[in-house]
């Protein structure tokens, strides 16, 4: 993602969740995918290995769910003591923030799509796909 990219989620969040370690504000993405851009705040996470470890762990997790996320533009940002958790703790964290994104996205498709019917095909049709 590039710079404007990020400026325009920031600008313009249609979607947020978090937990206590994590954020994610995401958009609609005008690609036919997700994709995800990382800020890990030296203020947040001191030292570089626990910030690279962070970030190595999100493009897992990404890699691995975002055939099921909507076309969104996400970014991902850590909250102060994130670098004490596991690896496995951030992992099942983030999967869950995946899922509840995806949630989100979908709801706010359904109340600002005028027929329901042709965003549950869309879904239907991602989930068999």
């Amino acid at each position: 993602m590039s710079a404007e990219d990020y400026r325009n989620v920031f600008n313009d969040v249609t979607c947020k969740v978090s937990n206590r370690h994590i954020l994610l504000l995401a958009r609609e993405s005008n690609t036919q995918h997700a994709r995800v851009g990382l800020v890990v705040a030296k203020k947040n996470v001191r030292k570089a290995v626990e910030r690279n470890r962070f970030k190595r762990l999100v493009r897992d997790s990404f890699r691995l769910h975002q055939h099921n996320l909507e076309p969104l533009d996400i970014v991902v940002l850590s909250r102060p003591g994130i670098a004490e958790l596991d690896n496995q703790t951030i992992f099942k964290q983030l999967e869950k923030l995946w899922y509840r994104l995806n949630k989100r996205a979908l709801d706010n498709k359904l109340k600002s799509c005028s027929d329901p019917n042709q965003v549950e095909q869309q879904q239907k049709v991602k989930n068999d796909g």
